[in-house]
């Protein structure tokens, strides 16, 4: 036993003596250093991941509060652009006779025969109207059914050649009204019309800014109606009709 311990402690004091060369010290140190080294890089490491965590947070946060500020934002275009509809300026167009054209007998020196179409703000705010456009139209009789007119061409011609247009300047407040657009027909074209041989048209468009400044167009389309007889459930005068096209009275 006693010359098991002495083998120990031999051995043990060998080792330790090596371990203490000088020549081995400075592999001890370098070790040392790589060891804090490392230990150090770990640490950083650790806190650039507890900010990227950080940050992810951050940025999922900030990505929330901007859809919600960009929901916010919806709403509010989506109630503002409700408050200006309700209280836009709206144009309408309607054209009275004053006199039947059925009865009416023009003069022999009388060279044309005026109609008024009349605009109207039927809206809340004021309507600035910028430019205004009127002529006519004379549609044969319907080659099936000759009580009542062919239809239309599908577009409408809105050509200077057409018809007369003019740029304009003119507020319109609530209620007002505008008879600055006039549409002239002939004498021997009224002459058709009572016989039937044509009808009678009257087609155009007003352009105009609401209260926002929005440009707003309003296309108006009416046919003259003449009765066929006391049976005849519609009266004398301008109408709407359903034969015109949606490009003949669609408005913004």
């Amino acid at each position: 036993m006693t010359c098991l311990l002495l083998c120990f402690n031999e051995i043990h004091s060998s080792y330790i003596e090596r371990v203490l060369d000088p020549d081995i010290l400075p592999l001890w140190l370098s070790a040392a250093v790589v060891g804090f080294g490392v230990f150090f890089a770990w640490r950083t490491l650790n806190a650039i991941n507890d900010q990227v965590s950080e940050m992810r947070s951050a940025g999922e946060q900030t990505k929330k509060l901007i859809c919600e500020a960009s929901k916010q934002s919806e709403a509010v275009t989506i109630s503002v652009n409700a408050l200006i509809e309700s209280e836009r300026a709206w144009i309408h167009v309607h054209i009275p006779a004053h006199t039947p054209l059925s009865t009416f007998r023009p003069p022999p020196t009388l060279q044309w025969i005026w109609i008024r179409p009349i605009i109207k703000n039927e809206g809340r705010t004021m309507a600035r109207i910028t430019k205004t456009w009127a002529s006519k139209l004379f549609l044969p009789p319907n080659a099936n059914l000759r009580s009542l007119p062919e239809a239309p061409p599908l577009v409408p011609d809105y050509s200077d050649i057409a018809g007369g247009g003019a740029n304009r300047t003119i507020l319109l407040p609530p209620t007002f009204t505008d008879d600055s657009l006039v549409v002239d027909i002939a004498p021997y074209d009224l002459e058709d019309i009572k016989a039937r041989k044509s009808f009678l048209c009257i087609y155009g468009y007003v352009n105009y800014l609401d209260i926002a400044d929005n440009p707003r167009q309003t296309r108006f389309a009416k046919l003259y109606w003449i009765p066929y007889g006391i049976n005849d459930p519609r009266a004398e005068g301008f109408s709407e009709s359903s034969m015109f096209p949606a490009a003949y009275t669609e408005s913004t």
